[in-house]
């Protein structure tokens, strides 16, 4: 059908996978037109029709590569001693009309696809990297929730109102972390750096509550590829969850939070994104898993989200914890977006939804326009009518959507590993044992998150066998057992670059020798 390339060439790999789950590549010309058309317009007409919070100090927090700023924060003091915390969102609903050329594709692709050496954008890069793009030092319209908060870390209350803002300072996690490890201000401005210290005393505060009240966190580790601008890859790492990305993970969902509360205080219909409860066959299961390890868990039917939080809490720093988490992870409904409210199990929030990334996600794009729309606690005329609907439709194919791109995004990570560890035969690592089928057991390598197969064909120091009740490989003479969650040394041996599958072998000392190095590094490449 199409000639993508020669195989092993750079990027051709990716393109695969984005023609394999018919992922859209590039914009029509009606789309590009459409989006060029886009104007800022910051007009004093416009102006008056919002919060003014240009002269207060407001700044984004994101990754240092990336070119789309969504979401901004800022934060004072009130007469009564609460913080007034502005969570301030890209106004993309100024800019993309509901059944516009732009919205119809928005609305197509449901979600920008970050792959591991592109990003696939819902929207144009005029509008994701400039018009909407929350930028330092320039002026930008938003949408804020803006939430009092006590002492306690209880939302006192909150509004949600169109804003301008003039973002202070465009920070990166690294920048905030190092300014959280050291008190060094180096990169980051004096009145941000008085404005970071409440707010971070207030995130610990929110994680904490949350936590109390069953939310869960698995806190898996998630691969990070690194490459050149050739589209090679440099290295492999477990990327870091520090936390300055906490920080901004608990006002993100908690503005998602009121949000919610907002359309369900008003009794109208929205776009919620929920979290079904577990199968009880599922939670029986990961019960009986987590016995092969000595945890006698005896969950209530129907489970609450406390009490998996309680066990998780249970195993937590021990050998067994990562692979007990994914299983548990596993055992889980998967989020969906949806009109009807059932709660979000995961986080133990009776109302949520998606408000806080429109530039990235349709859903949050939909909240937008909804909440504009609300003139005197309903929706006007025909709207009411036809809303439900458009909701339906929406939820089930952003849903769908979402599905897809995280396959594809997993994929292409998937393949970036291997091809690097095929530069690393012969080299030992350390790893972690993550499953067991009929024919061996695969082994994750700790430094890079990654899995590959040890095969019992390849252990010929005694005959093995599955028992698979025990979740367990063993000899049948010599009694030496492999258990999952086992840590052991392993060789890499061979890699397959059709099939993308990494044969690994048992090395029996202790301190295995330091593997050779992978050749020099070289400078990260901008995936946006």
């Amino acid at each position: 059908m199409e000639v993508l390339g020669f195989p092993h060439e750079a990027g051709v790999d990716v393109l695969s996978v984005i023609k394999k789950f018919e992922l859209p590549l590039e914009f029509q010309a009606p789309v590009l037109r459409e989006a060029s058309k886009a104007k800022l317009g910051i007009t004093p007409a416009e102006i008056k029709k919002r919060r003014d919070f240009r002269d207060r100090v407001t700044f984004t927090i994101d990754p240092v590569d990336a070119r789309d700023f969504d979401d901004a924060l800022s934060i004072r003091k009130n007469s009564n001693g609460n913080y007034l915390v502005g969570v301030h969102i890209a106004d993309v609903s100024h800019y993309v009309r509901e059944d516009s050329t732009l919205d119809k594709e928005a609305r197509n692709r449901g979600t920008s696809v970050y792959l591991v050496d592109r990003v696939l954008p819902m929207l144009p890069e005029h509008l994701s990297n400039e018009i909407c793009s929350l930028k330092g030092g320039e002026e930008r319209l938003t949408y804020t929730c803006e939430m009092e908060i006590n002492d306690k870390g209880d939302v006192v209350k909150f509004e949600i109102f169109k804003s301008v803002i003039k973002s202070s300072a465009r920070l990166d996690y690294d920048q905030v972390q190092e300014y959280f490890d050291s008190g060094v201000t180096d990169g980051v401005p004096e009145n941000v750096a008085k404005a970071l210290s409440p707010l971070r005393s207030i995130a610990k505060k929110l994680r904490e509550r949350r936590f109390q009240m069953g939310s869960l966190d698995f806190d898996l580790p998630e691969p990070l590829v690194i490459m050149d601008e050739s589209g090679e890859v440099v290295d492999v790492q477990v990327r870091p969850r520090k936390e300055s990305h906490r920080l901004i993970e608990e006002f993100m969902l908690l503005a998602n939070k009121c949000v919610a509360i907002h359309f369900v205080r008003l009794g109208l219909p929205t776009l919620f994104r929920v979290h079904d409860r577990p199968d009880k066959d599922k939670i029986e299961a990961f019960q009986e898993f987590a016995k092969s390890f000595g945890y006698d868990f005896n969950f209530p039917d129907p489970v609450k989200p406390k009490h998996l939080a309680d066990s998780i809490r249970k195993f937590e720093g021990t050998p067994e914890e990562e692979l007990l988490n994914e299983i548990l992870l596993r055992s889980l409904k998967k989020a969906q977006y949806q009109r009807e409210n059932i709660g979000h199990f995961g986080l133990a929030f009776e109302n949520y939804l998606h408000f806080t990334s429109p530039i990235r996600r349709y859903p949050d794009l939909m909240v937008h326009r909804l909440l504009s729309e609300i003139k005197g606690k309903k929706y006007m005329g025909a709207r009411m009518a036809s809303v439900n609907e458009l909701l339906d439709r929406v939820g089930r194919h952003s849903s769908d959507m979402e599905i897809i791109a995280e396959k594809a995004e997993r994929e292409t990570i998937k393949i970036k590993q291997v091809l690097y560890l095929s530069r690393q035969i012969g080299n030992i690592y350390e790893g972690i044992i993550s499953g067991i089928t009929s024919g061996g057991f695969f082994v994750r390598l700790l430094q890079f998150s990654a899995e590959g197969m040890i095969r019992l064909s390849m252990m010929v120091d005694d005959y093995y066998y599955v028992d698979m009740e025990r979740y367990e490989i063993r000899g049948r003479h010599k009694k030496k057992s492999y258990r999952l969650g086992d840590k052991v040394y392993v060789q890499i041996v061979d890699v397959d670059l059709v099939f993308y599958r990494v044969d690994l072998k048992l090395v029996e000392n202790d301190k295995p020798p330091k593997p050779k190095k992978a050749g020099k590094r070289r400078k990260k490449k901008k995936n946006g």
